[in-house]
């Protein structure tokens, strides 16, 4: 079969459709890349189950979750309501302590006003604390999408927690969050997913004509997401793997034939070649391209010994992208490690450009490296249709790069002034 007729049946297959099928629309949490994202998926929980957020539920979302958790989960609630259970003491091998917990009912929860209640992010490192210093009552989620419990995290952050809010003050629920079945210690309750979808189904029908539609909108994007990336995941992994399976030359094909990333780094190469404000290009390697505003009155103060890879300077601008995970061509101001006698230099250099509010981050080789300025994502590469849309893109946004205007006006004014 030749390249042709490979690629046609890949593109005909009806499993390639229904894959296609599940990701087609738009969704918010496709576009801020956070479907995946655990801390993500924390952060809108807490705006979810906060009375005082901007969702306008006040406790409704709040309520209508505890109740389903303590309806979905009531045998294991029976195992850990009211009984002593003997946990061990964190840090220490052979040492234990009896607790009583004591959790609220279905019949408290709809009781009770919740709008008063204290929502805690990363508190400890917990993913999520709930103080409802009004009813005595406090409740824990630990959330995990990807990954699994580690280190002993949920006896520390139980002892935390039970220390600061007594057991015989405050009635308590600890709830471990996960897509797939894990087991966990007493007094934690497993909880999955499905929980949340049953909720936000529940909120859409009965706050339809009661919040605004971009909140019921987030709502179902968010709805579609659980349903889609974290319930569905294995539905999804099975479908890929047999696609692959069954089209496996026509995909490598594919992959042989396209890169991304080469092809940027290659147009962005042009594009910097092109501009005027740039001068002293150079190839680190396939990802990386160094080089130094023009203009600039005596390039070789900026010289040391340190790095030949980088033509010996100092400092530079550097485009990388499309490693470590990310999928953006990014921009930055770089200082290499200098030897001893070019330490002053690169201080003085580095403190004129933090005067001029850009921000550095630092290892401890004493590289240092100012925060990204996104060129392009990869995204947005497939949306373009032609090469020179693309490089169109690029010229623009080096164009609007405050970044090489920073950088010039620091080495001069360091030049002028003899700081280097």
């Amino acid at each position: 079969m030749d390249k042709i007729q490979l690629l046609e049946n890949f593109i005909c297959d009806e499993q390639l459709k229904e894959l296609e099928q599940k990701f087609e629309g738009f969704n918010i949490f496709d576009c801020l890349r956070l479907t995946r994202a655990e801390i993500r998926h924390s952060n809108f929980l807490a705006w979810l189950l906060d009375p005082n957020e901007t969702h306008g539920m006040n406790d409704y979302f709040l309520k209508e979750f505890l109740k389903e958790v303590l309806l979905k989960k009531k045998n294991e609630i029976k195992k850990i309501n009211g009984i002593e259970i003997e946990l061990k003491i964190p840090e220490s091998e052979n040492k234990t302590r009896k607790e009583i917990y004591s959790v609220p009912s279905i019949f408290d929860i709809d009781y009770w006003d919740m709008s008063n209640v204290d929502v805690y992010r990363e508190y400890e490192y917990i993913d999520l604390l709930f103080v409802d210093n009004t009813n005595k009552f406090v409740f824990v989620i630990e959330n995990k999408i990807d990954t699994a419990q580690h280190d002993e995290q949920l006896a520390r952050y139980r002892e935390i927690v039970d220390s600061k809010y007594p057991n015989d003050t405050y009635k308590k629920l600890y709830i471990y969050l996960k897509p797939q079945q894990e087991d966990v210690e007493k007094p934690y309750i497993f909880v999955d997913y499905s929980i949340v979808k049953a909720v936000l189904e529940e909120t859409k029908k009965s706050k339809a004509d009661k919040i605004s539609s971009e909140i019921l909108m987030t709502i179902e994007h968010y709805n579609k997401i659980i349903e889609r990336d974290i319930m569905d995941k294995d539905n999804i992994g099975k479908i890929c793997a047999q696609i692959y399976r069954k089209h496996k030359t026509a995909i490598d094909l594919i992959n042989k034939h396209s890169n991304p990333q080469k092809e940027l780094s290659a147009i962005l190469e042009e594009v910097l070649a092109e501009k005027e404000s740039i001068q002293e290009l150079y190839r680190e390697n396939q990802n990386v391209l160094l080089c130094l505003p023009s203009d600039i009155s005596n390039l070789d103060k900026l010289k040391t010994n340190k790095n030949k890879s980088l033509k010996n300077y100092m400092v530079c601008l550097k485009f990388d992208g499309f490693r470590g995970g990310h999928e953006i061509l990014w921009a930055e101001i770089l200082f290499t490690p200098v030897d001893k006698e070019f330490e002053d230099k690169k201080s003085q250099l580095l403190q004129k450009l933090k005067n001029n509010n850009v921000e550095f981050e630092n290892d401890k080789s004493n590289w240092h490296w100012s925060l990204p300025v996104k060129i392009i994502s990869l995204e947005e590469y497939c949306d373009f249709k032609t090469r020179e849309d693309i490089k169109a893109h690029l010229s623009k946004e080096i164009d609007n790069l405050d970044l090489i205007e920073k950088l010039r006006n620091a080495i001069n004014s360091a030049i002028n002034e003899n700081l280097i």
